[in-house]
C-alpha cells in the first residue's frame, strides 16, 4: 500500500514518454510564413470590412508564430490568398485544413476569398463532414475547392481570446491532422486518466474512512482535472458549452481548488490553530467566489491577479503548516511543502506552455500535476494504514473482550446469561417447527459435604473435572454451560426423548465412573433434570420444568435423571 502511489507514477510517466511523436513524412503539412497581423479595440466588430480599411496597419509576423500579449484586443491575421492556394496545391489534391495551434481561443473566424467575389466566413467549429472529423481541440477550417479560391488578395482571421496565447497557422492534410490528434489525445487520455484516477481513490478511502481529508482532497483532485481539461480545450469539442462559458468554469474550478486547499490546511492546522485554519478558509472562500464572477464577466486581467494573489498565499499557508507540524514530524512537513511546490510549478509550466510554447513545458506541466496528488497520497495513505491497524487491533480486542464476557473464567464453558440467550434463539426454532429441543439441569449430589471433607480447592478442582467430561460426552450441536456453583445446563437442539435421556446417561455414568478412579472418597455422583419443549412454551417455562425435574432427581436419593415435570 505505501508503494502504489510510486508505482502508479512510474507507469504514468512510462506512458507519458512512451507516446510516439507525428513525424512530418511525405510533407503531410506546411506552416504558414507569410502572416501579417493588427490589433484592433475590442469594441470593434469582427467584419472583415473592418480589416481591409486598416489594411495598411499589417505588419508582418516574424517566422510565422504570433505572440497575442495583448489579450483585451482582437488579433486580425490576413495571409496571401495565392500562398494558400499554393500550400493547398503542394497536398497533391489531398483533403487540406487551415489548423491554428492555439487552445485558449473564445471566437475564431476565418473569411476565405472567393474566386467570384466576396468570401466565405467560417466559424472555429465548422467542420464540413461530420460524420468523418472527429472533435479537435485545435480549430481547424477546410480549405477544399481550391479552384473557388481567389488569386489575390487575402484570406483574413479574426481571432478573440482570453488569455495570453502563442501559436502559428499550419495546412494540414487532413487524414495527418486525424493521426496527429489522435496521437496527442492518447497522451493526454493516459494523463487524464491518472489524474481523474487519484480523484476516484480519494473518494473510495473516504467512503472506506470517513475521514474529512479524503473528502476535501477528492474535490480538490476533482476540481485541479475541471480546471485543466477546461483551460487546455478538452471540453468544448465534446460537449455544447460554449468557450466562454468553459472558460468561466475553469477559472471557477481553479478558486474551488484554493478553496479546498484552505480547507486541507484548516484541518492540519485544528489542533494547533482554529482561528487561523477559519481566516484562511474565509479568505479563500471569497477568492474563489471572486476568481469566479471575474471569470464570468470577461475581466482577464482582474481574474489573473486574483488568481495570483490566492496562490501565493496558498503556498505562503502551506509553508507556515508545514513548519508548525515540523513539531509533529518532518515527514508530514516534507510531502506537504512538496505538494504545495508541485502545484505552482504546474501552474507556472502550463503558463509557460501557454505564453511562450517552449519544447519542454507540456511535459513539465503534465508531470507536476502529477506530482501534486502523489505527495498528498504519501502524507494521507501512512496515516489511514496506521488508522487500519488501529481498528484492526480494536476489532480484536472487542471479540476477546466479548468472548470472555461470554464464558466461566474457571471451566471455560459458557457462562449462564450466554447459555439462556442462546435458549431463546433455540426456542424460535422450536416453535417454527423447524426441530425438538431439550434442556437439561446438571448438580453434583452432596457437594456441600464434598468441600467440607476435602476442601474448597479441591471442589473447584473438581468441578473443573466434571466441566470437562460434559463437554466431551456431547454432541457437536449441544452447548454447555456452567449455570451457577456446582451446577451445569445443556442445550440439546433436536434433542428427543430417546437421545436426550442416551446423552444425560452417559455424562452420569462417566462422571460415576471416572471420579472413582480418583483418590479414596473423591467419588461424586450428578442428579440431572430433562425438560422438552411442547407448544406454547417460553424460555422460563422450559428451564423451570428442568429445574423441577432436578429436584425430583435429588429428592430420589440422587445420581439419577429425571424429565417432565409441572411447569
Amino acid at each position: 500500500m505505501r508503494r502504489a502511489p510510486l508505482f502508479l507514477c512510474l507507469f504514468y510517466f512510462l506512458s507519458l514518454f512512451v507516446s510516439p511523436a507525428f513525424s512530418d513524412e511525405g510533407n503531410r503539412f506546411l506552416k504558414v510564413s507569410e502572416v501579417e497581423f493588427l490589433l484592433l479595440s475590442d469594441r470593434t466588430r469582427g467584419e472583415v470590412e473592418t480589416a481591409e480599411r486598416y489594411g495598411g496597419d499589417f505588419r508582418p509576423v516574424p517566422e510565422g508564430t504570433v505572440y497575442f500579449r495583448d489579450f483585451n484586443k482582437l488579433l486580425w491575421l490576413r495571409v496571401p490568398a495565392s500562398g494558400l492556394k499554393a500550400m493547398v496545391n503542394a497536398l497533391a489534391g489531398r483533403r487540406a485544413v487551415l489548423v491554428l495551434t492555439s487552445e485558449q481561443a473564445l471566437q475564431i473566424e476565418f473569411f476565405l476569398p472567393l474566386a467570384s467575389g466576396g468570401y466565405r466566413r467560417l466559424s472555429s467549429w465548422f467542420a464540413p463532414d461530420a460524420g468523418r472529423s472527429p472533435p479537435r481541440q485545435m480549430p481547424a477550417f477546410p480549405l477544399e475547392d481550391a479552384e473557388e479560391t481567389a488569386e489575390t488578395g487575402y484570406a483574413y482571421m479574426c481571432v478573440r481570446t482570453a488569455m495570453p496565447a502563442v501559436f502559428s497557422l499550419f495546412v494540414w492534410e487532413e487524414d495527418a491532422l486525424h493521426e496527429h490528434s489522435f496521437l496527442r489525445l492518447r497522451r493526454y487520455m493516459a494523463f487524464s486518466s491518472f489524474m481523474i484516477a487519484w480523484a476516484v481513490t480519494y473518494f473510495f478511502f473516504y467512503a472506506i474512512t470517513r475521514d474529512r481529508h479524503y473528502l476535501i482532497t477528492f474535490v480538490r483532485q476533482l476540481s485541479a482535472c475541471v480546471f485543466l481539461f477546461a483551460f487546455r480545450g478538452d471540453i468544448p469539442p465534446y460537449s455544447a458549452f460554449s468557450p466562454r462559458f468553459v472558460y468561466a468554469v475553469a477559472w471557477g474550478a481553479l478558486g474551488l481548488h484554493c478553496v479546498m486547499a484552505s480547507l486541507f490546511c484548516r484541518e492540519l492546522l485544528q489542533a494547533d490553530a482554529q482561528r487561523r485554519g477559519v481566516r484562511l478558509a474565509l479568505f479563500h472562500v471569497t477568492m474563489g467566489i471572486l476568481i469566479t464572477l471575474s471569470a464570468a464577466l470577461m475581466y482577464p486581467l482582474l481574474t489573473l491577479f486574483l488568481t495570483g494573489a490566492a496562490l501565493i498565499v496558498y503556498v505562503v499557508s502551506s509553508m507556515a503548516v508545514g513548519v508548525m507540524k515540523f513539531r509533529r514530524g518532518y515527514r508530514l512537513m516534507i510531502f506537504f511543502m512538496l505538494s504545495c511546490l508541485s502545484f505552482s510549478a504546474a501552474l507556472i509550466c502550463l503558463a509557460l506552455n501557454t505564453v511562450w510554447a517552449l519544447p519542454w513545458s507540456e511535459y513539465a506541466f503534465m508531470s507536476a500535476f502529477l506530482l501534486d496528488p502523489f505527495f498528498v497520497a504519501c502524507m494521507l495513505i501512512p496515516k489511514s494504514r496506521e488508522r487500519f491497524e488501529n481498528y484492526l487491533y480494536m476489532g480484536k480486542k472487542v471479540v476477546r473482550y466479548e468472548k470472555f464476557s461470554q464464558r466461566d473464567d474457571a471451566t471455560g464453558l459458557f457462562n449462564k446469561a450466554h447459555i439462556l440467550r442462546l435458549l431463546d434463539e433455540q426456542m424460535l426454532l422450536a416453535r417454527d417447527g423447524v426441530r425438538d429441543l431439550a434442556f437439561m439441569l446438571l448438580d453434583i449430589d452432596s457437594f456441600k459435604q464434598f468441600n467440607d471433607v476435602w476442601g474448597h480447592p479441591e471442589g473447584d478442582r473438581m468441578v473443573i473435572f466434571l466441566s470437562n467430561i460434559i463437554r466431551h460426552c456431547l454432541r457437536v450441536s449441544d452447548t454447555a454451560s456452567r449455570y451457577g456453583g456446582e451446577e451445569f445446563a445443556v442445550i440439546l437442539p433436536g434433542g428427543t426423548l430417546p437421545t436426550s435421556i442416551l446423552v444425560a446417561e452417559r455424562i452420569r455414568r462417566t462422571v460415576e465412573r471416572e471420579s472413582a478412579m480418583q483418590s479414596e472418597g473423591k467419588r461424586i455422583t450428578l442428579s440431572i433434570g430433562l425438560a422438552f419443549f411442547v407448544a406454547g412454551d417460553t424460555t422460563a417455562s422450559l428451564v423451570q420444568r428442568a429445574s423441577n425435574a432436578l429436584l425430583r432427581a435429588r429428592a430420589g436419593g440422587g445420581n439419577r435423571t429425571e424429565f417432565g415435570g409441572d411447569v
